[in-house]
């Protein structure tokens, strides 16, 4: 009966109900069956809410689609008109380019950019502020974009003493909680602001930020200091998104969340966020600008992050040790000049990145680019972490994870196209000098192509400059495409590391010091290489034309076509 009672209930009118109650009870059907929390009444209300829920959120789609939403900037939309023909449905015009659209009670918020929100989104008239509610906890909590706004100012001590009177203020104990979508009303084109006003970046020395799931777009910020919705956070923010906004400055430290962490980042998200900076040194992130905190946690980006130095999708640079970057994505494009990349740009110190990811694609007009960092610092570690966007640099040190590394790769892997000039790889384009490295149980599948030097499946270069380190059970399916220096598994091998257990089937193209597995090894030293093989239907030999049956280097019949499998192969080869 339960899963019909919404099409029963749905149509019947309330004399019709009240006599099938009136049964039902005479057939000896209690109450609290009919009318409990989990009773046919009670089930088939929620149900058809639920259904005039969707109902009304389909028709809102098939009349944004029927529009073929453009931005209201270009003048030629009519969503309105088309919202206006939902049956039975009011239509209030919030802004210039947002309409909540009501019926039976349920609300949805309609931009003409196509996103569709929940009930009815708060836009700030660029003017107003009041005072937050304050709970017997002397928490915070902001339930309109005017008392956003005073917050805000209050952070940024803006506010009169008369302004503030009756306000606790916000220790390291206060969490303020963020109660609705808001929307500050600010509208742009190319960077120019069209409609609203400018947003300060709120500078929150102390208590704890709580987004609860709700967003904040509309907001605009063209400045020359550190910037982001947030300047600077020392403490914790968490489940918080900022979207449809846009954040430009001539400074340092700019970030879509906050230019500057001091403490822990949890579940916060960039949609649709362009976070530019045109700074030399920008440290430019979708989430974060420069963290000196201990966590980023759970955060996404989608927005274009555009600058100079240290540019990526979550953090722009590192400076804590011990910091952890974890659970994180970026599918938006990121483009800048040297240490570019999807997740963090400058990985220093000995922070730690797990289970993170890039689909997006990573650009750089220099060297140092990576899908996940560009450059990873001395007692630094990748682990578990993937990239399927293309990376791309016009310079040396490009990799599919690492543009380069000094520190540890482990369990990661790559599948994205990597471009660049030369010392390039799936994994790292180089390991750099003065360091002890290791890349173990990682593979690559993407092409990876260069017009120089060094170009591996795994690593393009390792260093000899006071390094060490070791390569192992690593695996390359991907095309190599090199000048010189070119191999399945490493470009240009320097004769201190450790490679061993490793396997290549992808096709290796290049002019002189080409290898099956390494390219060239240097000052043709073997005692650090053994167990390296290769699909013997490649028609090169091992290291630079040659194979060494002494150290276990030759190519085999076995075409291994996944990584998993050759985990499997490896340990048989033992």
């Amino acid at each position: 009966l339960v899963n019909y009672s919404s099409l029963i209930f749905y149509s019947l009118t309330i004399d019709n109900i009240l006599n099938i109650i009136v049964l039902l009870i005479l057939a000896g059907v209690s109450i609290s069956m009919l009318t409990g929390e989990n009773g046919v009444l009670t089930k088939a209300t929620e149900s058809k809410e639920e259904t005039q829920k969707k109902d009304l959120e389909e028709q809102i789609k098939l009349a944004a689609g029927s529009d073929k939403i453009v931005d209201y900037t270009e003048g030629d939309g009519n969503l309105e008109e088309e919202l206006r023909k939902i049956e039975n449905a009011t239509v209030e015009k919030l802004a210039e380019d947002a309409y909540y659209v009501e019926r039976d009670g349920k609300g949805y918020t309609v931009y003409e950019d196509g996103t569709i929100e929940e009930g009815k989104t708060d836009i700030w008239d660029g003017t107003t502020i009041e005072k937050a509610e304050i709970d017997e906890n002397n928490n915070w909590h902001i339930y309109t974009t005017a008392q956003m706004k005073y917050f805000a100012k209050y952070c940024n001590n803006e506010l009169t003493e008369e302004e503030k009177a009756g306000i606790p203020e916000i220790t390291d104990t206060t969490t303020v909680y963020l109660e609705n979508n808001l929307d500050m009303g600010a509208r742009q084109k190319d960077g120019e602001l069209l409609s609203g006003v400018q947003w300060k970046s709120i500078n929150m020395v102390s208590g704890i930020f709580e987004g609860n799931d709700h967003s904040i777009s509309g907001i605009y910020v063209k400045g020359n200091s550190q910037e982001g919705l947030f300047a600077n956070i020392e403490n914790k923010l968490q489940n918080l998104t900022i979207k449809n906004s846009y954040i430009e400055s001539t400074f340092q430290r700019i970030g879509g969340i906050t230019g500057m962490n001091g403490g822990e980042i949890i579940n916060c998200h960039n949609i649709n966020t362009i976070v530019k900076s045109s700074h030399e040194a920008s440290y430019v992130g979708g989430i974060v600008g420069l963290n000196w905190g201990t966590m980023i946690k759970g955060c996404t980006n989608t927005g274009e992050i555009i600058g100079k130095k240290d540019v990526a999708g979550i953090s722009g640079g590192n400076i804590e040790k011990d910091a952890k970057i974890i659970n994180c994505n970026n599918s938006g494009k990121i483009n800048g000049n040297t240490i570019v990349a999807g997740i963090i740009a400058n990985g220093a110190n000995s922070v730690s990145i797990e289970n993170c990811n890039n689909t997006g694609k990573v650009s750089g007009e220099d060297e140092r680019i990576g899908g996940i960092v560009g450059e990873l610092g001395t007692s630094a570690n990748i682990d578990s972490c993937y990239n399927t966007g293309n990376v791309i640099g016009k310079e040396n040190n490009v990799g599919g994870v690492a543009g380069i590394i000094f520190g540890n790769v482990t369990n990661s892997y790559n599948t994205g196209k990597v471009e660049g000039k030369g010392e390039l790889g799936g994994i790292s384009g180089q390991i750099g000098t003065n360091c002890e490295a290791k890349i173990s149980n990682c593979y690559n599948e993407g092409e990876i192509v260069g017009n120089d030097f060094a170009i591996g499946g795994i690593v393009g270069w390792t260093s000899v400059t006071g390094s060490t380190g070791t390569i192992e059970k690593s695996y390359n399916k991907g095309k190599i495409k090199g000048t010189t220096q070119v191999g399945g598994i490493i470009g240009r091998n320097a004769d201190v590391y450790t490679v061993t257990n490793c396997y290549n089937k992808g096709t290796v193209e290049g002019e002189t010091c080409i290898g099956a597995v390494i390219g060239q090894q240097l000052n043709e030293k073997y005692d650090k290489v053994s167990n390296l093989f290769y699909l013997n239907t490649l028609n090169i030999k091992g290291i630079n034309g040659q194979d060494h049956e002494d150290k276990n280097i030759k190519g085999v019949s076995e075409d291994i076509d996944s990584y998993a499998n050759f985990l499997t192969w490896i340990e048989e080869q033992k």
